[in-house]
């Protein structure tokens, strides 16, 4: 069981919600970047591999490792599944079947998906509140979306693009059952113990997939700016957020830390424009101005003040 200490303050969690949401967002454009010097299976296994070697560093330095009972762990595999393994999948061959345009969009669908399911599942009222800053904040997304596919819907509708799209929410989905089953746990573990069982567990499970793919003969071809670009890949844009995120469960509602999600896209274009040269538009800014609107409208009165931090 985990400890909790002195209070600090609350921008503190504010910040490290933030701060995964900006990793998140780094992710995308990063990936887009290591992809012509990666398959899509060594992105995915980086992912979990290097978060799991991250996390145990941390865990072994800190001198607190949390004993789980057996009974959580096939909890913990199906967490891997359902956050790391399905969503990527999902995501690497669902934009072969559609656009990458819809991918950004349907894929950040996730925190309407959190929403629904903690009013079924965990019980959280969906406030007039929440609601609208959830759309307020959505329609930031959308607005990205409709810029990048100048102005059309289209893609979204067309009969080809049907079965990838599908895919693609469904990756969604899967990520917002990881965070729905992820909450209860949070109250017998840290999230550091927690994410370093689930990518343990996932990368276990790619591993005999790679081997008996031959995924792993051409890695020692690589150059090591690319290694870098993959070890950042697994230690900040995923190990780091991960936590910080599952950390965040403690002191908000579910579906209110799944606002802060929205603002994914919003920094994944911030970082396109850096790193990938493409052009900053005032729908970026637009976009940027509406998500923060809706997040700060929810937070307004959904905060939990109240809670004391406890440890990641």
């Amino acid at each position: 069981m985990n400890t909790q200490r002195p209070t600090s303050h609350p921008l503190l969690w504010h910040a490290q919600l933030i701060l995964a949401v900006i990793l998140w967002g780094i992710y995308h454009p990063l990936t887009q970047v290591l992809r012509g010097h990666f398959s899509p299976f060594i992105l995915t296994f980086a992912r979990p591999f290097f978060a799991a070697l991250s996390l145990v560093a941390i865990t072994w330095a800190s001198k607190k490792k949390e004993k789980v009972q057996a009974k959580d762990f096939l909890l913990l595999a199906i967490l891997g599944v359902l956050g790391m393994i399905y969503p990527s999948y999902a995501t690497a061959f669902g934009v072969r079947m559609t656009s990458s345009i819809n991918s950004s969009l349907l894929i950040n669908t996730n925190p309407l998906w959190i929403v629904l399911l903690a009013a079924i599942v965990l019980k959280e009222p969906i406030t007039r509140r929440k609601a609208a800053g959830i759309l307020l904040a959505l329609t930031g997304v959308l607005i990205l979306f409709l810029a990048r596919n100048h102005g059309s819907l289209d893609s979204l509708i067309r009969s080809d693009y049907f079965i990838g799209n599908c895919i693609l929410l469904s990756g969604a989905v899967s990520l917002a059952a990881y965070t729905i089953l992820l909450a209860p746990l949070l109250k017998k573990y840290s999230s550091l113990t927690i994410n370093l069982y689930t990518f343990s567990f996932s990368a276990l499970m790619l591993l005999p997939v790679g081997l008996g793919l031959s995924e792993f003969s051409t890695i020692g071809r690589i150059s090591l700016p690319s290694w870098l670009g993959l070890i950042c890949l697994g230690v900040f844009c995923t190990g780091l957020n991960f936590v910080l995120f599952a950390a965040s469960l403690k002191h908000f509602p579910v579906s209110t830390a799944a606002s802060y999600k929205l603002l994914i896209p919003v920094f994944s274009s911030l970082f396109a424009v850096i790193w990938l040269g493409e052009q900053f538009t005032l729908w970026i800014l637009v976009a940027l101005v509406l998500s923060i609107s809706g997040i700060f409208f929810i937070q307004r009165k959904t905060a939990r003040s109240t809670l004391p931090p406890v440890e990641l």
